[in-house]
């Protein structure tokens, strides 16, 4: 459409150079040259703004939102004339909180990326530093920790920059907080210390105070759970300097539901009894709900069934009107614990099937939110994009009719109109043309990507059904292992005790390698997993992860051969291909006989690697085979071996070496071995 805009622009630009405009042109189209305006209305005009910006700040700090959006807009709509850019980008930071505070992050996430091209134009910092984070703020709540994290990463760089610390410290807090939400525990503890570091040098208690409660929680994750309430009393004592009663209710929940963890009940209910306390005065009505429900475990814990049923009752009532759901499931889950055990089998089976109720509509409501959420920032870009159509077009009419008016003087004139006119014709008909088969292409790859993810979305759906049963079975045998040694290991003799304790470890361990394996497969599915692709020897590679199991393969008698030939290399990732060789040797001792043999080959052909695992123990038939790598198939129905696993370990054997640039297979019959055979490329593309 700009095209032809221009076209009509040069049309019009030609009349008036080769011939007469007539007078019958109305005056509303005739040209004004409006002069600069003088200083003092220049300084008046500003004034305005700037008093109908100020009022909004008011208005927004008294959560008076209608209110406020409207003074930002009619602020905004002088600064843009004035090409005020840092006040522009100011007006759309604050349309963004207003945003953000109705929880329409995406309307956010829009109006946060206007004050950022605004805040370039002048290359103001400070302005970039506050509006990168608040979007990375967006995204987080948006559950795109991807996202937020490389926002966060653009607000510290700022902040470097301008040394500013108290902007950095926060900046780490935000990045520690991505990583502590999709699970790398170790990393949020890193960014949350180097944030301390910077905290305690600023003297910022009330950024430290609750940086410290953050770090706690991570420590209970990786169960040390003394560092973690050292740093919860840490973070009470500031917050006991700082006069901030509502930090030091929640510092003491945080060591009282530590110590519940622990198993100092009585000690732990002293403490959450003083936060409730703190609770009750401030009105804390979600606070009073949560410290309830750890009163009610603690008080399971010492057996005290009544002061039990009084606290989990409190708290029930609270979360039913709050609305709040997770603390529900909780509730509910720890009355069915609570019923099981003091034998009320009927009650105690009522309260799990509310559980499972409850889980599967909150399930459902996120599916449904989500869904939601999506449809509506659909509509509002389609709706944006067909105003800006109308726009266009409508400019396009009015050009056209202002065309329409101009009269030809001459004859000479005519002619040339007339031919132009045709030409203009062709261009805009052409263009439309081109647009329309665009239009067509793109329809037709939109609709096929759309059936290619709905049958991934259906594969997907199927393989989480499974992983999901397994942790289930997982789950409960641990459940009942547990239950059935803390009730009965007096009246087991050592050897049942042994047995019963080794399946236990057995179960977790498979347990603990799906979840792990489940994690990296998500990762690497989201392409969160960085590559680092080097050339790596072959043969020194092989025989580090080779040397690292052969413990494992002794203990069943079990020798490792390897022919591995001298001078071959390889360009991949080291740490996944590291996963993947791991991987494939474990499964070959893991169904390989006692005291057989297992051979691993590299060789080199063409432009390949290619690396080769076999074993000689039961080995696979054709319809196992056409079973692996599947994440649509239970990998349960694979072979009849009582020692199998997952079966996930090849499916992320799979994702990696693909990611490499690489491919796998297996031969395999049954009654002789298996195996598996997977090529990498020499050198990089």
């Amino acid at each position: 459409m700009k095209i032809i805009q221009r076209l009509i622009l040069l049309y019009l630009c030609f009349l008036c150079f080769f011939g007469t405009v007539k007078s019958e042109v109305s005056d509303s189209s005739k040209i004004e040259i409006e002069l600069p305006k003088p200083w003092n209305a220049f300084k008046l005009n500003l004034k305005k703004a700037d008093f109908l910006y100020n009022s909004g700040v008011e208005l927004l700090d008294e959560y008076m939102l209608d209110e406020a959006k409207e003074k930002f807009h009619q602020a905004l709509t002088i600064y843009s004339t004035e090409r005020r850019f840092e006040s522009i980008g100011n007006c759309y930071l604050n349309l963004g909180y207003v945003a953000d505070m109705n929880s329409d992050f995406y309307t956010a996430i829009d109006y946060y990326s206007l004050a950022v091209d605004n805040f370039k134009k002048i290359a103001y910092k400070e302005g970039l530093a506050d509006a990168y984070n608040n979007i990375g703020i967006m995204h987080c709540l948006l559950y795109q920790y991807d996202k937020g994290l490389d926002y966060y990463l653009l607000s510290l760089e700022i902040e470097e920059e301008l040394n500013n610390e108290e902007g950095i410290s926060y900046s780490l807090g935000n990045i520690g907080l991505v990583y502590r939400k999709i699970g790398n525990i170790e990393k949020a503890i890193e960014y949350y210390y180097k944030s301390v570091e910077i905290k305690e040098r600023i003297q910022d208690k009330h950024g430290l105070a609750i940086t410290y409660c953050n770090l706690g929680s991570l420590y209970m994750n990786l169960d040390s759970v003394d560092k973690a309430i050292n740093l919860f009393r840490f973070s009470y004592d500031l917050h006991l300097n700082n006069d901030d009663l509502e930090g030091q209710a929640y510092s003491l929940h945080n060591i009282g539901d530590a110590m519940v963890h622990k198993g100092n009940y009585a000690e732990g209910a002293e403490v959450l009894n003083d936060a409730l306390s703190i609770r009750i005065n401030l009105g804390d009505e979600k606070g009073k709900m949560s410290t309830y429900y750890s009163l009610a475990e603690a008080y399971y814990g010492l057996g005290n069934y009544t002061l039990f049923k009084q606290n989990i009752d409190l708290s029930n009532n609270l979360a039913t009107q709050l609305k709040q759901q997770d603390k529900l499931l909780q509730i509910m889950f720890l009355y069915y614990e609570y019923y099981k055990s003091v034998g009320n089998v009927n009650v105690a089976i009522k309260y799990l099937e509310d559980y499972l109720d409850l889980k599967n509509q909150i399930d459902e409501d996120l599916r449904a939110q989500q869904i939601l959420e999506t449809q509506a920032r659909f509509d509002t870009e389609k709706k944006e994009s067909e105003i800006e159509e109308m726009d266009v077009e409508i400019t396009n009419l009015i050009q056209e009719k202002e065309i329409q008016k101009l009269k030809i003087a001459n004859d000479r004139l005519l002619k040339i109109f007339l031919g132009i006119s045709v030409i203009l014709v062709l261009v805009i008909t052409y263009f439309i043309y081109k647009r329309y088969i665009l239009r067509s292409r793109l329809n037709a790859i939109l609709e096929e990507k759309n059936a290619e993810l709905e049958e991934s979305n259906r594969t997907k759906n199927k393989f989480f059904s499974i992983i999901s049963h397994d942790l289930s079975n997982y789950a409960a045998l641990l459940e009942s292992l547990s239950g059935m040694i803390e009730r009965k290991y007096q009246l087991m003799d050592a050897r049942k005790l042994s047995e019963a304790l080794t399946t236990l470890n057995s179960t977790a361990i498979r347990n603990k390698e799906l979840i792990k394996n489940l994690l990296n497969w998500a990762i690497a599915q989201s392409r969160k997993i960085k590559l680092y692709p080097e050339q790596h020897n072959a043969s020194l590679f092989v025989e580090n992860v080779v040397n690292s199991l052969k413990q494992i393969a002794e203990n069943k008698g079990i020798v490792i051969q390897t022919d591995l030939k001298s001078n071959i290399f390889f360009f991949a990732d080291k740490n996944t291909i590291d996963t993947v060789l791991r991987n494939l040797i474990s499964n070959a001792i893991k169904f390989s006989s006692n005291n057989s043999t297992i051979v691993i080959k590299t060789k080199s052909e063409k432009d390949k690697t290619i690396f080769s695992v076999k074993d000689y123990g039961l080995g696979m038939s054709k319809v196992d085979l056409d079973k692996l790598f599947r994440t649509d198939i239970d990998p349960k129905s694979i072979g009849d071996n009582v020692n199998k696993g997952t079966g996930f370990g090849l499916i992320l054997c799979k994702e990696f070496i693909e990611m490499n640039n690489g491919e796998i297979s297996v031969e395999s019959e049954l009654g002789k071995g298996a195996n598996f055979i997977f090529k990498l490329p020499v050198e990089s593309n």
